[in-house]
């Protein structure tokens, strides 16, 4: 069943149907969302949910990280307390379904997200532009490149992770002005109380990573976590945002307790406390 759900997801046919339209988009998300909900069915049927069966299960919904770099976040995270998480740039949530069934004090994660509807519109005005491109330039243009959503984030994969992947993750959509988005977050969600940790997933551009962060990092406590994701990457790279910022993280704010980075010139986590 899992395999038939992949080959139809990624068949160019459905995808180039689905394509047309907002609605047709979320229906090619459905496809995955029903095998994303299959895989946590089989996960909650295990009786002893080890370590290495919640990253296959997480690796399996798309997890964003290697698996020593997020399971020592994690034990930090957990040495730290973490009641309350806001991650920026959850996508398909692997993320936050492991750390939802890994962090013992774990009461509230937050995921924040664009609006699936600005992604459409950003992935056909994307695909729209590159298609014009290459044919003004007279390269060959491969339609199979761009994928309906780019995220595949979705209202149905809302849904699942909400109803399935775990009681105590709380999407958010964003489609606001950004500093009216974490104020709207803490008064929701939070109480108005700063946030434990706050991790890092976004856009790696680097004025994006910058430009996040500046809002987010007033949430987010005295003693509180600073996770950042893919510092890991070269400065050559276009991927460096993340790497740019923890580089020259403030040490009048932040203490570094450490960085976990297994694979070369990729990946990688680095965790900060406030101070």
């Amino acid at each position: 069943m899992l395999s038939f759900l992949k080959r139809l997801h990624q068949n160019q046919t459905v995808v180039q149907l689905c394509r047309k339209s907002y609605l047709l988009s979320n229906l090619w998300d459905l496809i995955d969302v029903i095998r994303c909900a299959w895989v946590v069915h089989q996960y909650q049927k295990i009786p002893t949910k080890t370590d290495d069966v919640l990253w296959e299960t997480s690796a399996k919904l798309s997890i964003g990280q290697v698996d020593e770099e997020i399971q020592w976040a994690a034990e930090i995270l957990d040495e730290h307390y973490v009641k309350t998480l806001i991650e920026l740039g959850a996508a398909k949530a692997g993320n936050a379904f492991y750390l939802a069934q890994r962090l013992q004090h774990l009461e509230k994660l937050i995921t924040v997200d664009l609006h699936p509807r600005i992604v459409w519109l950003s992935a056909q005005q994307h695909h729209s532009l590159t298609s014009q491109r290459k044919s003004q330039a007279k390269l060959p243009f491969r339609k199979s490149e761009n994928r309906p959503f780019t995220i595949g984030f979705t209202w149905a994969r809302r849904y699942l992770i909400q109803w399935l992947y775990s009681s105590k993750i709380i999407p958010y959509y964003s489609c606001s002005i950004l500093a009216e988005e974490a104020l709207d977050i803490q008064r929701k969600f939070l109480n108005q109380d700063p946030v434990d940790c706050l991790f890092y997933d976004a856009d790696k551009n680097e004025y994006a990573v910058k430009m996040n962060l500046e809002v987010y990092l007033p949430l987010l406590k005295p003693g509180g976590l600073l996770v950042i994701q893919d510092i890991n990457y070269t400065l050559d790279s276009s991927n460096r945002g993340m790497r740019v910022f923890w580089d020259n993280l403030d040490p009048q704010q932040f203490k570094k307790i450490g960085e976990n980075c297994v694979v070369d010139d990729m990946s990688g986590i680095g965790i900060a406390v406030k101070l």
